[in-house]
């Protein structure tokens, strides 16, 4: 089998524009190591924070060029000889620990890599037990600290990451109501069955948060920055815990807006509030007990994972997949299917 080439997507220039700073190129891979296994991809995650990848504000491990892409799904086609826990032919949902995931061929290290085995290769497995799945449940089960009928609000509620975090908590006992700006992720939301859909585009957000929600929220994700940021602080309850997850508002710029809140210290610590950052890299420790976890609920119908695949069947899909996440167009998990 080897050499074997395969066609991956490099960081070539500093920028947030992705078409700018990325390109398509071949690099030979020559032999695995015996803890190693070679997965064929299938599928490759697209997510929003690959524009901070690109404008080297952080992952950024290597001199340019270096690799990018979070997660794939893939079929194993070589093990190493010490790999006793894969199989060849096995389907697996990938997460490498440095990454690189948007290539034709990964060679991923079986005790530093988080490798789930699955049993078909269904996408909605890439979306579930990828980044926005694990995203979702560690963030609000260990950074959120979320409990049973609290009030949770979700924003951008109908996106990869979004859509499972509302499930995630609506399964943990919670209340929840989900952000959105169109007419036809509201369809989606309710169909959800949240508690509260709210298309900001439509409604007067704090005028709705005022008046249905006056003790405010318990729990806020926060993942689009200011100045929502700003606005949805001021509705967070007593002992309420605001979560950022990220800035998407700012990840198209050359930087992200600065958070003002007046009287911010007081409104702090005189609501007993917190403000949390989250990454999930600073949690591997949890993601196979959550992907455990994921997966139960989604073999009993309690989950509903939803992801949008592009027409490209190539990694110049990416390209074209990084436009429409960001003008807002997807519903569930933006991905690209590699024939």
């Amino acid at each position: 089998m080897f050499p074997l080439e395969s066609k991956l997507l490099k960081v070539f220039q500093l920028s947030a524009n992705f078409r700018e700073a990325v390109r398509l190129t071949t690099e030979t891979i020559r032999s695995i190591s015996p803890d190693e296994i070679l997965v064929k991809n299938m599928y490759v995650g697209v997510n929003a924070t690959d524009l901070n990848v690109t404008a080297g504000r952080y992952f950024a491990h290597d001199p340019i060029p270096y690799r990018l892409g979070i997660e794939s799904l893939g079929q194993i086609v070589m093990i190493g000889s010490n790999v006793t826990n894969f199989g060849v032919k096995q389907y697996v949902v990938t997460k490498p620990a440095r990454m690189r995931a948007y290539s034709e061929y990964l060679v991923l290290n079986v005790h530093d890599d988080h490798v789930v085995r699955i049993d078909e290769p269904n996408p909605n497995c890439l979306t579930l037990l990828g980044t926005s799945g694990l995203t979702s449940a560690i963030g609000l089960s260990e950074s959120a600290r979320i409990m049973p009928g609290e009030t949770v609000l979700i924003t951008a509620a109908a996106g990869g990451l979004g859509h499972l975090a509302a499930q995630w908590a609506m399964l943990k006992g919670c209340r929840v109501i989900g952000l959105t700006s169109t007419a036809q992720k509201a369809e989606y939301l309710n169909g959800l069955h949240l508690e509260r859909v709210i298309n900001y585009r439509t409604e007067d957000l704090s005028q709705v948060l005022t008046a249905e929600y006056p003790n405010g929220i318990d729990v806020i994700w926060e993942t689009v920055g200011s100045p929502l940021f700003e606005q949805l602080f001021e509705h967070l309850a007593r002992k309420g815990r605001l979560v950022n997850v990220g800035a998407t508002a700012g990840y198209k710029t050359v930087g992200y807006a600065d958070i003002k809140i007046k009287d911010f210290i007081v409104k702090l610590h005189y609501g007993a509030r917190t403000v949390i950052g989250f990454l999930l890299m600073d949690y591997k420790q949890q993601y196979k007990q959550y992907a455990d976890e994921l997966l139960d609920y989604y073999n009993r119908g309690l989950i509903h994972p939803k992801c949008q695949v592009t027409d490209e069947h190539n990694l110049d899909g990416v390209f074209n997949a990084i436009d429409n996440l960001h003008a807002g167009l997807n519903i569930g998990k933006m991905m690209v299917k590699l024939d």
